[in-house]
This record gives structure tokens, C-alpha cells and sequence, in this order.
């Protein structure tokens, strides 16, 4: 038998669903998981008429084993992993089937659904169990890794989010400096306006902006304006008007 290592061997957890029939047979099945079960492993069984997968995520299972009595194309096991597969939060989901063989493609069928092994029931309990614990490793390591990478995914995220926001700051900054510069080398207002309205709009990437003064009475007039190209400025249409 394959010898786990930690902290894999840490509560490995197989939740078990079956059917009635399944139940009231005397099956290899039920074999596998006392082994396990003296191994560490968390043993969880429901039968099917009464397992419910939407508390699951927050505690989902290394392996999920569907045990039923025969297997062929339209088993209520192949139709379950379907329905998994098909699920976004379940479908990283490791599904074995195990159940007994009456047709000759059960495997082929059990693959094709989405499942990642086909146990006979009647499998030595040796072989039956070296497999579960396989798969169940595989399952461990790649939810952890799933898991890691969200993890860099949002640190990725949050990395480009303050990337963007320094790039911006360093874009007022540098306005900011050519707009003083501009201030020192001319006097002229008409000028300092022109730059000003220039690079905010470069700045924001607005269609227009406008500089409005005011006159103490709170009346004023547009003082200066750079709309973007084929656009009229407000201030040639007042001139127009």
C-alpha cells in the first residue's frame, strides 16, 4: 500500500455517495473505506437521496466516490458527474465512480463524464485503495495550487491597481513641473492659459476644457477654452452668436 507523506496523510477527506441498492448489498465498498478510515482518513457517506452539494464548497472532499450497484450508460453515478462537471464551483471536483461493470465500456463511460478513475466493486481492496489515495494526493496538491494561484492573481491585480495610480500621480507631478516652468518663462496670461488648458486636457483626455473667470459681481466669461478637434468651443459660439 502507497505510504503518504505530510502533510498529505493530514485528514484526507473521501465523502462517499450511494444508492439505496448499493446499500443493501454486501460490497467490496464498504471495505475500502473502514482501511481508510483506520488510516486518517475523514470518511464521510450519504446516500443519495439525501446528499446536497451547496454547503459542500467550503468543505470539499479530496476524492468524491459514487458507488453504485451497476454501471452502464444511463447510471445515476454518469449523470451526477455530468452535472458536476458542468457546475463552475464543483468542477475541479476529483470524481471516482466504482460500481459493477455490466457493460463493457463502464470505464470509458465514467472517463468521458468527467470522472478521473472507474473502480470495480470488485476490485481487491489493496489495489481499490492505492488508487483512491492517488488520486486523492493529486486532488490535495491541485487544490492547493489552485489556491495559490488566486492568490497571485489578486496580488497581481492589487500590483497593477497601485502601478496605475503612481503612473497617474507622476503624470500631475509632471504637468504640474512643465506647467511652472511655462509660468517662469512667460508672463503673458494668454499664454500660461493656452499651456494650462493643454495639458489638463492631455491629462484627464477630456473632449474640452475651459478656464472661466469670474468678476466680482459672480458674473465672468470664458477665459480661455481648447475643445477637442471638429468640435466647436463655447467660447466661439458665444463669439458666433
Amino acid at each position: 500500500m502507497m505510504s503518504l507523506t505530510e502533510p498529505e496523510a493530514l485528514s484526507l477527506h473521501l465523502l462517499v455517495v450511494y444508492s439505496e441498492a448499493v446499500n443493501r448489498s454486501n460490497s467490496n465498498w464498504r471495505t475500502w473505506t473502514k482501511v481508510l478510515n483506520t488510516t486518517g482518513w475523514r470518511i464521510n457517506e450519504q446516500p443519495l437521496d439525501s446528499v446536497s452539494f451547496d454547503t459542500m464548497p467550503d468543505d470539499p472532499p479530496d476524492i468524491l466516490l459514487l458507488v453504485e450497484h451497476d454501471s452502464n450508460q444511463d447510471s445515476w453515478a454518469i449523470a451526477l458527474c455530468k452535472e458536476l462537471q458542468s457546475n463552475p464551483r464543483l468542477a475541479h471536483w476529483s470524481v471516482v465512480i466504482a460500481g459493477n461493470p455490466i457493460s463493457p465500456n463502464a470505464a470509458v463511460q465514467a472517463f468521458r463524464a468527467g470522472a478521473v478513475d472507474y473502480l470495480s466493486t470488485q476490485l481487491s481492496s489493496k489495489e481499490a485503495i492505492a488508487r483512491l489515495q492517488r488520486h486523492a494526493i493529486t486532488s490535495r496538491r491541485f487544490s492547493a495550487l489552485l489556491k495559490e494561484n488566486q492568490t497571485l492573481s489578486a496580488q497581481i491585480t492589487k500590483a497593477q491597481e497601485i502601478e496605475d495610480t503612481l503612473r497617474g500621480q507622476a503624470a500631475q507631478e509632471k504637468i504640474f513641473t512643465e506647467l511652472t516652468q511655462r509660468i517662469r518663462q512667460s508672463l503673458e496670461l494668454s499664454t500660461i492659459l493656452n499651456a494650462t488648458v493643454r495639458e489638463v486636457r492631455q491629462l484627464l483626455k477630456t473632449d474640452r476644457v475651459l478656464v472661466y473667470r469670474f468678476n466680482p459681481d459672480w458674473s465672468g466669461e470664458i477665459a480661455n477654452e481648447l475643445p477637442r478637434r471638429k468640435r466647436t468651443g463655447y467660447q466661439n459660439q458665444k463669439r458666433a452668436s
